[in-house]
């Protein structure tokens, strides 16, 4: 992935509209952080943007992660351009037993 595109603005408050309706406002509950990770994924998805790496979440109380994307390429699935100006960031807290996340492109 050598190629560089940038997101335009509109696209990322629509998706970052989307993805709090998700439940990643801090509004939801997830029972794992992997689950909110998927709903944020699945959301950017719908949208032509994908992860542009490998993730591995720790399922540990409080933590936050940077996760490069990438916009996807309908004609070579394996040939996405990557995002220069946005990533999507998580931060989540355990409440009892689920987790409240927070999400959001950059």
């Amino acid at each position: 992935m050598h190629a560089m595109t940038t997101l335009k603005p509109a696209r990322r408050t629509l998706i970052n509209d989307s993805i709090a309706r998700a439940g990643l406002d801090g509004n939801g509950r997830f029972e794992k952080v992997g689950a909110a990770f998927s709903a944020a994924v699945e959301v950017m998805r719908r949208h032509g943007v994908e992860i542009a790496e490998t993730v591995s979440l720790l399922e540990t109380d409080q933590g936050r992660c940077t996760v490069r994307i990438a916009m996807s390429n309908p004609a070579d699935a394996f040939s996405p351009t990557e995002i220069k100006n946005s990533v999507l960031s998580l931060q989540w807290t355990r409440l009892d037993a689920r987790f409240e996340v927070v999400g959001y492109l950059s």
